[in-house]
This record gives C-alpha cells, structure tokens and sequence, in this order.
C-alpha cells in the first residue's frame, strides 16, 4: 500500500454497523478471534464484512469507523446495528492486537489557517493479513447480510454552507427519527415490493467499465423535512452508470432501451394545471428562445422551478 500521507483522507467507506457474513463460523476460528458472546460475535461478523466490501473497491483508501457511544444507539436506522460496547471497546481492539486492522488517523479535530475547524472520523486500513484470509475463503457480495436498512428515509434541512464546510464534499441533513403512519408504512411497502421486483433480474453490465464496485442492489427514498417533499429513489448501484453507457446494461440478458421524454418538465407543469401544452404550442421546443443557448434556457428552467422563492 502506498505512504498514508499521499492518500486522500476523502476516499472512504463507512462502516456500515447493520452488516454481517452469513456463515462467519470457520473465518472467525481460523483468526482467533475468540468472541465472548454472541454480541462479540456479531461484531466480529460484522466488521469482516466491512472489511470485505472494502476491499472491492481500489478507489477508497481508508474504512472510517465511529468511535462515540452516539453513533450506536439503536434506532429505526440502526434496529439491528452492532453496540458500542462489544464492537469498539471489545472486538476492534481485538483487531489491532491480532494485527488484522490498521489505525491510520485518528478520529480529529483540525484547524485551518483561519483557526475554523473541521473535524473527521478514525480512518482504518484492513492489513494484508485479514485480505489475505477473507481471500482464501472465495467469499462473495453473496455471503454479506445487509441486514435491515431502513429504506424510507426523512432528513432535517440541510445545513447552509459556510467556509467551515469547505472540506465537504456534500452536506446533507440529519436524519430524523419520526413515527410510523399510514402514510410511511404505504410508502414502505410499496418499495419493499419494488425492490424484490428489481432483484429478480439478472443485471448485466461490462465489468471493465465503472462501477466497479456493485454490491448496492436495493433503494431507498430521502424524504426532505417532511413526507410531501423529496423522495427519488436513490441507492443502486446501476445509478452511477455513466450517461454515454448506459445502452450497455442488459436485465435478463436483453439490451435495455432508454426512453427519452421531450421536454418532461414543462409537459407535467402544464398536466398539473389541467392543460396539455401541446394544444398550446403544438411541438415547440419550450427551451428555444432567440438569443439564447438552450442548454442556459433549460438550465434556468430547472432553477426556477425547484426554486421555493419568486424571485
């Protein structure tokens, strides 16, 4: 591996605390792991399966595990998630005394020129000798238990940028436990039923191109502040297909078809005032105006719309 302090401290994964192997038995003896109880076990399982995923993916660098008691107190997005006390303070530590795991940076608060901080999670590195092993047992995306994610969503606001965030990618808001209602339990069962119905089709795709790593095979919907807004699905993994490739994807072994709706945006704004544009303006084009570039049209088209001033 290359020197920790070339690598993108960016390039992660994170742990994900609702996974697990399905069959970890024969691994964790063989590594003399020696869990306790079953608690010790599952954490075991679970960061073995950590490890795995990210060893599929050459792009990331470095596995960020949270060390606060915090990030494992169960809730409806973490039902089935490993505790604090049996992962961090028991099995963890394990891992690094059996030289199995490699503490690359510590969890930090960092300050820049300005004196504004930023703080990031424990970056981890699987050493080659847990690679090794996990390889010696040909395990697969297969033989990882997802657990049960929740797959219906509800995020706060997202923050405003400032120049605190600088070293963000993306900002998103904070999850917000809510209560079930008729409403979400409908929305839930509705993708509960999608989902298996995507999963019944053998996906198809070039494994030379990108992604290369596709173990996402499920998705889950992010509601914004409430249950009225927000909402695409989002999660699979055929979602980062490049746009110029994805006439290569093939469900079932037939080349799939991307259909392309002429001017959509405008079209369902004219539906939901009760009125067909084209009765209007025939099959004009809505983002040809003289002088201007239609991409810069369409583009302020989408800005205006999803805009919630007048302005």
């Amino acid at each position: 591996m290359e020197n920790d302090q070339t690598k993108d401290l960016e390039a992660v994964t994170w742990f994900d605390p609702l996974l697990s192997l399905k069959d970890p038995d024969r691994l964790i003896e063989q590594l003399a792991l020696n869990p306790k109880n079953k608690a010790q076990k599952r954490a075991a399982s679970c960061l073995l399966a950590n490890a795995y995923l990210f060893s599929l993916n050459p792009e990331k660098h470095f596995m960020v595990i949270s060390r606060r008691p915090e990030t494992y107190t169960k809730n409806r997005y973490r039902i089935d998630a490993v505790g604090f006390r049996s992962f961090v303070q028991r099995v963890l530590p394990r891992f690094e005394k059996l030289k199995l795991i490699k503490l690359a940076k510590i969890g930090m608060s960092d300050r820049d020129e300005l004196g504004i901080g930023f703080s990031r999670r424990s970056r981890y590195v699987p050493t080659i000798k847990l690679l090794r092993v996990l390889a010696s047992h040909e395990i697969t995306i297969q033989d990882v238990d997802k657990g049960n994610p929740e797959i219906i969503i509800l995020r706060a606001e997202k923050p405003k940028r400032d120049y605190r965030y600088k070293q963000e990618k993306r900002l998103t808001g904070e999850e917000i436990i809510y209560t079930d209602t008729d409403k979400t339990r409908e929305l839930r069962a509705w993708l509960d039923e999608y989902n298996s119905f995507v999963q019944s089709f053998d996906i198809d795709f070039p494994t030379h191109l990108e992604p290369k790593y596709r173990s996402a095979t499920g998705f889950h919907r992010v509601f914004n502040v409430d249950f009225e807004h927000g909402g695409r699905l989002v999660g699979h993994w055929i979602f980062n297909i490049k746009k110029e490739q994805r006439h290569l994807l093939k469900l079932n072994g037939e080349q799939v078809t991307e259909l392309d709706f002429k001017s959509m945006y405008p079209n369902i704004l004219y539906s939901v005032a009760g009125l067909n544009y084209h009765q209007f303006h025939n099959d004009a084009d809505p983002y040809q105006i003289v002088d201007l570039g239609r991409d810069l049209v369409k583009f302020g088209f989408l800005v205006a719309m999803t805009n919630n001033t007048r302005r």
